[in-house]
């Protein structure tokens, strides 16, 4: 098994799913804006 060539994968993937994260995380925050923003207007 060759760790040096799994890592860079590895590492690739991981950001990744912080690009992912990040983006729920962006969109659950523009779903709450836009709901506050429809309730108080």
């Amino acid at each position: 098994m060759n760790l040096s060539r799994l890592f860079p994968v590895s590492l690739l993937a991981a950001s990744v799913w912080h690009r992912l994260a990040l983006a729920a995380v962006a969109a659950v925050l523009l779903w709450l804006a836009v709901g506050w923003a429809l309730e108080s207007a």
